[in-house]
């Protein structure tokens, strides 16, 4: 059946995972909305949250994954309702400009409405921007440079569109790497290659106090 849904398991047995699947995938939208229903209610928001909870769930970040389930199951009066409810909440807004979501200083800005942490370290932070980085980093840092942005996304965006200029670096533009101001974006020929690099993960990049250059 395409509409068959996955297994619910039993929160009190989570052991007992030999269950069949959910008749209809409607089943899972409903216990998932249930569960993010019941949680909101006991969750406080996240600015009353202590600094050293931040990461956890909180009452807004409930509301977000009841958006996504209700837009999912293709609720869509109940998907705006709980987006209207964040936006009206006046407890998040989007930063301006674009590019500024992507800086360190702004984790915990009026965009932010929850995340996985990525690492323990709260200076470190992920390794995802080592992965975006070109393959041995201009000899400055061991970038790993798998992940690439495509000629496909690059043209999906307007020409001079801000968040292209924010998103991602071709030949001949310029960033902070290490100090230098206007450090040149030159592809590496490493058999991976689009000519193309990620911007918005360089951030850490910019002063060596933030990232180990081995």
């Amino acid at each position: 059946d395409d509409r068959a849904g996955i297994p619910i398991l039993d929160i009190e047995n989570p052991e007992d995972y030999n269950l069949p699947r959910a008749e209809d995938v409607s089943e899972n939208y409903d216990y998932i909305i249930q569960m993010f229903s019941e949680a909101e209610k006991r969750l406080p928001f996240f600015e009353e949250l202590d600094p050293s909870e931040y990461g956890r769930a909180h009452k807004t970040a409930a509301w977000a994954y009841m958006a996504k389930a209700y837009l999912y199951a293709k609720n869509y009066a109940m998907a705006e309702k709980w987006s209207n409810d964040i936006i009206n909440s006046k407890r998040h807004d989007l930063l301006k400009p674009f590019s500024e979501v992507f800086e360190v200083n702004n984790n915990w800005s009026s965009e932010y409405i929850w995340s996985a942490l990525g690492s323990v370290n709260p200076i470190q932070g992920s390794m995802l921007p080592g992965v975006m980085l070109e393959n041995k980093g201009w000899t400055q840092y061991n970038g790993w440079g798998y992940f690439k942005p495509t000629k496909e996304l690059y043209d999906s965006y307007e020409a001079g569109a801000e968040r292209r200029e924010a998103t991602i670096l071709i030949p001949g533009d310029t960033f902070e790497y290490f100090g230098e101001e206007n450090f040149e974006y030159v592809p590496a020929d490493d058999g991976y290659h689009t000519l193309m690099q990620f911007k918005k993960y360089m951030a850490p990049f910019r002063d060596r106090s933030l990232v180990s250059a081995n």
